[in-house]
């Protein structure tokens, strides 16, 4: 399960702003990733263990959150059939926490465009 943050660099731009935006997708996606951890879960079977499985990539003007656990999306949608993780419903946690900074994030990458227009 993986969420993508996706800055399109169609135009031409230099390497500087190249580096900028890929650092600032680093401080976005740790950004995300500790929000996401403040909302996850935590079974006392599993002992944290979706909690600890996050990780960050920034490849390419592309961040990317990714939960390494195999049950995630069970935890974050619920499954095909709707039933309950563990009798708990649906528990999201990654598509929250990415809403709620999303003015946040557009606002660095706004800054960023403006600065070296």
């Amino acid at each position: 399960m993986q969420i993508d943050l996706d800055f399109e660099m169609k135009i031409d731009i230099t390497e500087k702003v190249r580096e900028e935006i890929n650092t600032a997708l680093w401080g976005v996606g740790l950004d995300c990733k500790r929000e996401c951890q403040a909302g996850t879960p935590v079974s006392p079977i599993a002992g944290g263990h979706l909690r600890s499985s996050y990780s960050v990539e920034v490849k390419n003007g592309e961040a990317t959150i990714t939960k390494s656990a195999n049950y995630a999306a069970y935890v974050e949608f619920g499954d095909l059939r709707g039933a309950k993780p563990r009798g708990q419903g649906k528990i999201p946690f990654m598509r929250p926490a990415l809403y709620a900074n999303i003015d946040n994030y557009l606002k660095t990458f706004g800054q960023i465009v403006k600065d070296n227009m």
